[in-house]
């Protein structure tokens, strides 16, 4: 079925009282949401379009650390299903030869003083084909079918996810992150590189130089200025350059 936004579904489930452990999976969505207030293009038949409701972890970085596991999980999940090798832009995109084949966006909804829930929003382009693609998206994007050359049930990649996740998010919950971030940043291969960041009114060029637990990217600019950006920063673009 088709929906605005799983994230928004699975809101409106939370404040209804219902939705903990729940995943809201749509065919489509007509209001898909990206990071950066950008919308996520997500027709029927070609993707994994779905919100996964958690309860917050016990910690400040609750939302992170979500982010952490729902991309660890997803990057997982695809590797298992082609053998491909993807990587892990920050804060949350993952790609395929510098492309983007998957994104989370993670949301804290609260409930009431004393209860939270994070809602995980995952994207994932699988049967796409190259024409598929609206015309802007076609050098920046890509899908399981582009990069194997083959279809993929998308149940199977849901079911996938679901599980990969479950384990990720238990293991969190009784050992603690760091064993997610440390996977986490073995995939990520923004630190390094050259970067523009574009903010609403100004934009910066540096180096990448560290990811901390909490999330902020740490760059260093060609003046030698230390810049540190976090997730929640207003950003409208984060480019390799």
């Amino acid at each position: 079925d088709s929906v605005d936004s799983t994230n928004v579904y699975a809101r409106t489930l939370i404040q209804q009282g219902f939705g903990e452990g729940a995943a809201v999976i749509a065919d489509s969505q007509t209001r898909g949401r990206g990071r950066f207030g950008k919308n996520w293009y997500s027709p029927p038949e070609m993707g994994v379009w779905m919100s996964v409701i958690l309860p917050s972890m016990k910690n400040d970085d609750s939302f992170v650390n979500m982010s952490y596991i729902s991309t660890l999980s997803v990057v997982e999940a695809l590797n298992d299903a082609a053998k491909l090798k993807t990587e892990i832009k920050w804060p949350n995109d993952v790609l395929i030869k510098q492309k983007k084949i998957a994104g989370i966006l993670s949301e804290i909804v609260k409930l009431n003083d004393k209860k939270s829930f994070i809602v995980s929003g995952i994207g994932v382009n699988i049967n796409y084909e190259y024409e598929k693609f609206p015309p802007e998206l076609r050098e920046v994007a890509t899908s399981l079918s582009i990069v194997t050359g083959s279809k993929f049930p998308r149940e199977r990649i849901v079911a996938s996810i679901l599980n990969i996740l479950e384990k990720n998010y238990s293991a969190a919950i009784e050992n603690g992150t760091d064993y997610i971030f440390t996977e986490w940043m073995k995939r990520c291969t923004t630190i390094g590189r050259r970067i523009r960041v574009v903010q609403s009114e100004k934009y910066f060029e540096g180096t990448a130089e560290s990811i901390k637990p909490d999330g902020r990217l740490i760059i260093r600019d060609s003046r030698n200025n230390i810049i540190e950006i976090t997730p929640s920063d207003i950003i409208k673009v984060i480019e390799y350059i």
